[in-house]
């Protein structure tokens, strides 16, 4: 399931631009990335409340979340609602590291 997320945040050649108020053009998030980004932090945070949650997110998918959300905070600048659950994602996944992980 989260890799479903992770694909659909992916960046594809559909994506709309649109020019806001200071005329600069913008990258619309759409609903299904707001949908995808919410449905990965509630997979993360109850992974991380889970007891030996640690272990049910691979190193290997930790590192794609944490790629796909920089490129998320990168890519859409204007979009908060994705900025502030990529924080929550980053600091639940901060959480779940292991020293061995580091």
């Amino acid at each position: 399931m989260a890799y479903n997320c992770i694909l659909i945040l992916q960046p594809s050649a559909a994506d709309t631009e649109y020019v806001n108020t200071t005329q600069m053009s913008v990258q619309k998030i759409g609903v299904a990335r707001i949908r995808a980004i919410e449905l990965l932090k509630t997979l993360v945070v109850t992974a991380t409340k889970i007891k030996d949650g640690k272990h049910l997110i691979s190193v290997l998918l930790k590192s794609k979340i944490i790629d796909t959300l920089l490129h998320l905070i990168k890519t859409y600048p204007y979009a908060s609602v994705s900025h502030q659950q990529s924080f929550v994602i980053l600091n639940a996944l901060k959480e779940s590291f292991t020293p061995d992980d580091v």
